[in-house]
């Protein structure tokens, strides 16, 4: 949306929302795509509800479009995940890595300590490497 940014919201299309939603959906992917038309959605429903002066802001979610030509917007949920039994096997080679007598392998110390950080707080591969 960063070629939003200068635009006022008044100005925007139902074309210019559905070119967007196609082009994050090809570049990105369908749950990226379907996740922004959420959050738009909240936002000019939001503001449609608000009026300065008597007048509205919006008349007309331009997110509507995607409903209304009835493009995919299902996100499909994940279906891997480790068990219990994996969690703990997991756990078990991290913990013995630490041991002086460990034999190195490909697994780097910033590799097996982004592994406990997602492990132990459930922050998601993305949220953990953007952190500083």
């Amino acid at each position: 949306m960063k070629d939003w940014v200068d635009r006022p919201i008044r100005e925007l299309t139902r074309r210019d929302y559905e070119d967007l939603y196609l082009k994050v959906c090809a570049d990105v992917s369908q749950a990226t795509a379907t996740k922004l038309t959420r959050y738009l959605s909240s936002v000019l429903n939001w503001t449609m509800a608000d009026e300065v002066e008597g007048e509205r802001l919006l008349t007309e979610n331009v997110t509507l479009v995607i409903a209304q030509k009835r493009y995919a917007t299902a996100v499909k949920p994940r279906k891997s995940y480790l068990n219990a039994v994996e969690v703990e096997a997991l756990l078990d080679y991290l913990s013995i890595r630490r041991h002086p007598q460990w034999k190195f392998d490909s697994v780097s110390d910033q590799g097996a300590a982004l592994i406990s950080l997602l492990l132990y707080t459930g922050m998601r591969k993305g949220e953990a490497l953007g952190l500083r």
